[in-house]
């Protein structure tokens, strides 16, 4: 019975033993494993090594800083002379037609759109006829007479021109024979208006005044005077033109503004002293103000509008 027991016992010893070297060893696996599986999350510490790419992308503002670097501006061009491509003008046209009706309109080139063309040439203005559309070989258009006065810088530039022009046309064809051979009377001025400047040192100017009674063109005498930012002066006519006789009073509404633009009332001498017969409205120009133009309107009992336009240059003094 003695040997049945001890093989009994070695079996379950047996059986033990392999239990236990099986777990053990399957531990000892697993250990290793778990050792091991920590090393995958190194990938993860690679990855924020991409990044560095990223720094490189802010070097591109630097071409924003260069676009954003102010140019230096281009150097201004000077202004244009009276008669060059580019000028800038002030000017006015005062048309009377036939049966007395008056236009009257501002433009802003050398010459108005109208039945005569203005020129530079050389040193000087030409006066020439507008073609007329021929409907018939009669048909015709000339100047009849013209006084067209320059007036110039103290350089002795072109710095503009007015007076009057007058046109005869004639069209055979017209329905109505009274309107077969018409005259027009144009009062005009221009002038450089980029050089418009209030005088810095007080002046008198003398020139004419061209102006209308009814479609008959006359003459005045015109002469200014500028003395801290204000005009005085007076316009006189003579002979058919002497009814014309005005005075320009320091009353307050003579100021001369700092671009050299002014207006004035017109005073007749035998009319009461507070009363105002006309206005007067233009500017200085020239490189010193050397020259002054503009317009002239009448108020007065006729039935014709009356008014005109005037120039005016710098008296020279000794």
């Amino acid at each position: 019975m003695k040997p049945r027991y001890s093989t009994l016992f070695l079996l379950l010893s047996s059986a033990l033993l392999t239990a236990c070297c099986g777990g053990g060893g399957g531990g000892s696996d697993a250990a290793q494993a778990q050792a091991i599986a920590p090393v995958a999350p190194a990938s993860q510490s690679i990855a924020p090594v991409a990044p560095p790419s990223q720094p490189i992308a802010p070097v591109a503002p630097a071409s924003q800083a260069i676009a954003a670097a102010p140019e230096v501006p281009p150097a201004a061009l000077p202004a244009a002379a009276f008669g060059e491509p580019g000028a800038v003008y002030r000017a006015q046209l005062r048309e009377i037609g036939p049966h007395d009706t008056i236009k009257i309109y501002g433009f802003d080139a050398l010459s108005p759109d109208s039945e005569f063309t203005v020129k530079v040439e050389g040193t000087d203005i030409a006066i020439e006829v507008t073609p007329l559309p021929q409907r018939h070989e009669k048909d015709s258009r000339t100047i009849n007479d013209q006084t067209v006065l320059t007036l110039r810088d103290a350089d002795g530039k072109l710095a503009g021109y007015y007076g009057h022009v007058h046109t005869y046309t004639h069209r055979e064809t017209a329905q109505d024979e009274d309107d077969q051979d018409q005259t027009t009377s144009s009062l005009v001025y221009a002038v450089n208006a980029s050089e418009r400047h209030r005088p810095e040192t007080q002046a008198d100017y003398e020139g004419t005044l061209f102006y209308n009674h009814f479609d008959i063109q006359r003459e005045a005498a015109i002469r200014l005077h500028y003395q801290d930012n204000k005009i005085t002066g007076n316009i006189k006519g003579s002979g058919l033109a002497r009814d014309i006789d005005y005075v320009i009073r320091d009353d307050g509404g003579n100021t001369v503004s700092e671009e050299g633009a002014f207006g004035a009332r017109l005073h007749h001498v035998n009319a009461p002293r507070n009363a105002v017969n006309g206005h007067l409205i233009g500017g200085f120009y020239g490189k010193e103000g050397e020259v002054a133009a503009g317009e002239v309107k009448f108020i007065d009992d006729y039935s014709v509008e009356r008014g005109g336009v005037f120039g005016a240059q710098r008296v020279k003094r000794d």
